[in-house]
């Protein structure tokens, strides 16, 4: 997290996208839920921690 935050401090210009993944077991609603939860957190991250602007991700 601590690199790529550094890339986009770095990289004014540059926007992320940023997506979460799980594997195939369980449900695919919760899996769904999942990861948007996982995106979600690493967002938070970079925004509370980093202080990258939220419209870059």
């Amino acid at each position: 997290m601590k690199e790529i935050a550094k890339l986009l401090q770095q990289n004014p210009n540059l926007k992320l996208h940023v997506v979460g993944h799980t594997d195939n077991v369980g449900k695919i609603n919760y899996n769904m839920k999942l990861s948007k939860a996982r995106a979600a957190a690493v967002v938070k991250e970079l925004v509370t921690k980093y202080n990258i602007s939220p419209k870059r991700l």
